[in-house]
């Protein structure tokens, strides 16, 4: 609001009314009481001056005295007067959110004192009811316009004014109904109606049940279908105010929120599962603890409070997280509880985060008992209050916040001559308080700034808009400064432009930082094309290792009349350390036996085949020159007539020379399948591995398994078992066996294919870790 000041007052002994009498009439009258009153008299006596300020005037000044004196303080008084209109302002907004809160807190504790699904809604109606002061609330079920029925859950009336008395009942759906939930599901939040509104109350309601104004949302539990959450007001034709709309949509929320936890809550005899899930998902903590303090179970939501994870938790008790202050109340409490002398509290206390800081918490507890009736274990709900905890402290700092920040804050009338400024704006600028009130701003011009940049201010102020931007301004010392100023229109209830507001930080060291950042920048523009053009090589140089490594392998399907083997590798970077390959031994062996008196030789084809999967530790291309070399020895061993163990020892050998030094290894799965026209069976070698010396020192082992036409031997590296898919979870040797299972056995070829088509359904797009490779053979 705009206060104008006269400046030619009655006088103290004006004819029949006198001075005190005029400042008595105007602060007893209403809209007058807190103008400010300043009294201009010749009279000195002491005693009417005292007289005169205990009256309520703010000032006293005696003739013979200066017009700029009168009007400085006339100034003074009224930007006082005006600012503490501000201030009380500002308290009024921030006591409308603490009332909010508090009436929120009410729901919750109303909500969070029972267990049981139909006393918290008949308790939440109960609260609603009050809260809002209205004749009716209600709930139904479903809100779904196109559900064949619905029914009143809970109703909560005043005694003038009954209910519709048809709870729990089915109710069919009519065309009215179904246009209201219709019109419910589709709003962003509370629906108000009534005769002042677009929305009107349906005639059959207003006719059967009094209603003149009406508040409806849709609430959507976690769990189940929508509900319709609404008052009414019948006594009167009522206009809802906008907090009272904003409070009305936080109710629908937190009742929401409340039925999805006592939904789950009572189908937890059928699933402690989806118990647990639910819980761990809540927006309200959850916790069991045990007669001794401790955590049995906390849920996400009380660890997130908290700070602390599960395991965490399970060395802790929750006395040992409580502030120290408030531990005792609470363990008066819980010894109560334990001792059956109460079956449930309450209570508002201070937990210590993780981190050290404080959290407010409004805990309900009660116990679960044992069929013996003595307590079996604690349950607790735990709801995160230090939001409202800190509003209440920034009620109590407003009011000292102005004088004591840390920014630069001038307040001006309308022709930009300062009324007020800061402490910090004299430690910023060089001048005092008092050297700066009367001032323009234009008193701090450093004469850099292009006379552009003021219009466009004073435009965009002039127009009540907000105006921010950067501006170098000089002190009183003549240093020159840089400052981001943010200058707003202060507004009256009628919304008239009366002041503007600036508030302003010293950037410099932020300028000179981003000057040196620009040179900075420039410098690694550079590096980046530098590096880019190096990558670009590199890839270059990758991507003609890959085709070289890929020379390397034989053909993926060797062309074998008894055997079929098909082959797969993929690295997971350019290059990689995995390998295949195979090997076809033929020879002859002639039997002498004896059939009576005669020897008759036989003559048998022997065709052995080796086939191996190999794995070299590491990746990329260290890893694939390790390859290279583990791949090109074993090639040249199958020239040799080397049983399968001595093939092995001589290959640990071979390539310790390379992959020792460098602490790598080739992990190799090799068999041998003997396929004479007399016997079918497959060796596998297995022992320590290669390129450690460790094999050929000790040895390795055989085995021999017998083979039937049609088996089929699968040979896998590690990367198969361990892809990982979106979420970071392995595929695993259990998922691969199911794989193999559901795969057709036709042949190798479709054998392979299933699996890829599989291992790579589950993978997606994630990136892999580890190379991956896969041989089937079909005998």
């Amino acid at each position: 609001m705009t206060v104008k000041a006269s400046l030619d007052p009655p006088k103290i002994y004006s004819p029949g009314i006198d001075g005190f009498e005029t400042c008595r009439r105007l602060k007893k009258d209403e809209t007058t009481s807190n103008l400010p009153i300043i009294f201009l008299t010749a009279n000195t006596d002491t005693v009417d001056k005292i007289k005169g300020l205990e009256m309520g005037a703010v000032d006293y000044i005696i003739k013979p005295f200066e017009t700029a004196e009168i009007v400085a303080r006339v100034r003074k008084h009224l930007t006082i007067y005006n600012l503490q209109k501000q201030l009380e302002e500002k308290n009024t907004q921030l006591q409308a959110h603490v009332h909010h809160l508090e009436n929120l807190a009410t729901l919750e504790k109303a909500i969070n004192e029972t267990q049981d699904i139909v006393q918290m809604m008949n308790s939440a109606m109960q609260v609603t009811l009050s809260v809002f002061k209205c004749d009716r609330a209600w709930l139904i079920y479903p809100c779904d316009p196109d559900a064949p029925t619905w029914q009143i859950p809970v109703e909560i009336t005043t005694p003038e004014y009954h209910g519709a008395n048809i709870l729990g009942t089915d109710i069919p759906m009519d065309s009215t109904v179904s246009e209201v939930m219709r019109i419910s599901l589709s709003a962003t939040g509370p629906i108000a109606s009534g005769d002042m509104y677009e929305h009107k109350v349906a005639p059959m309601i207003v006719k059967e049940l009094a209603v003149q104004s009406q508040i409806s949302t849709t609430i959507h539990p976690k769990i189940g279908s929508p509900w319709l959450f609404g008052i009414h007001q019948c006594s009167h034709a009522r206009v809802w105010t906008e907090n009272e709309l904003n409070l009305f949509r936080d109710f629908g929320q937190y009742i929401g929120q409340s039925f999805g936890i006592f939904i789950s809550l009572k189908r937890l005899q059928d699933s402690e599962k989806q118990f647990r899930d639910y819980f761990e998902s809540a927006l309200i903590g959850f916790a069991i603890t045990s007669l001794e303090k401790n955590w049995v179970y906390a849920n996400k939501c009380v660890r997130d409070i908290l700070g602390y994870s599960w395991e965490e938790l399970q060395k802790l008790s929750w006395a040992e997280l409580t502030y120290p202050d408030d531990l005792t109340a609470d363990v008066v409490q819980f010894e109560q509880l334990l001792a059956g002398k109460i079956d449930s509290y309450t209570i508002d206390k201070r937990f210590i985060h993780k981190n050290g800081s404080i959290v407010y918490i409004f805990v309900s507890v009660m116990a679960h008992y044992k069929e013996n009736g003595t307590v079996d274990y604690i349950v607790a709900t735990l709801q995160d209050i230090t939001e409202r905890k800190q509003t209440e402290e920034q009620l109590r700092k407003l009011s000292r916040a102005v004088e004591q920040s840390g920014s630069t804050i001038v307040i001006t009338n309308l022709d930009g001559t300062i009324e007020f400024v800061n402490p910090f704006f004299s430690k910023a600028t060089g001048y005092s308080y008092d050297e700066a009130i009367g001032q323009n701003p234009r008193v701090l011009k450093s004469g850099k700034m292009d006379p552009e940049v003021y219009r466009n201010l004073w435009d965009t102020i002039k127009r009540g808009e907000v105006w921010q931007g950067e501006m170098i301004n000089k002190k009183k010392n003549g240093e020159l400064y840089w400052e981001y100023a943010t200058i707003s229109p202060v507004k009256n209830e009628m919304g008239q432009t009366t002041h503007y507001l600036a508030i302003k930080d010293d950037i410099t060291e932020r300028k000179r930082a981003e000057n040196e950042l620009q040179k900075a920048n420039i410098n690694l523009s550079k590096t980046n094309q530098d590096l880019q053009l190096l990558n670009n090589q590199m890839q270059d140089e990758l991507s003609l290792a890959r085709e070289i490594q890929y020379s390397l392998f034989p053909e993926p399907q060797p062309d074998w009349s008894q055997l079929e083997v098909v082959c797969f590798t993929m690295p997971a970077q350019s290059v990689g350390g995995d390998f295949y390959t195979y090997h076809k031994f033929t020879s002859h062996l002639v039997t002498t036996q004896s059939i009576g008196t005669e020897e008759v030789n036989s003559r048998d084809t022997v065709q052995r085949y080796a086939i191996a999967v190999g794995d070299v530790s590491g990746k990329g291309v260290s890893a694939a020159l390790l390859m290279a070399v583990s791949l090109s020895q074993l090639n040249a061993m199958f020239v040799h007539d080397y049983p399968p163990t001595e093939r092995l020892a001589h290959l640990d050998e071979g390539i310790m020379h390379y992959t020792k030094p460098r602490q790598q290894n080739c992990a190799l799965c090799y068999i041998e399948i003997d396929k004479t026209e007399s016997k079918r069976h497959k060796d596998e070698i297995g022992g320590f591995a290669l390129g450690q010396g460790i094999g050929a020192m000790m040895g390795y082992q055989q085995h021999t398994f017998e083979l039937a036409p049609g088996d089929i031997v699968i040979l896998t590296s590690d990367g198969v078992v361990e892809a990982i898919n979106r979420t970071g979870k392995l595929l695993g040797f259990e998922r691969l066996m199911e794989i193999i299972i559901d795969a057709p056995t036709t042949s190798a070829k479709n054998m392979l294919k299933h699996l890829n088509q599989e291992v790579f359904a589950f993978t997606g797009d994630a990136k892999q870790h580890d190379d991956m490779t896969m041989v089937v053979i079909q005998i």
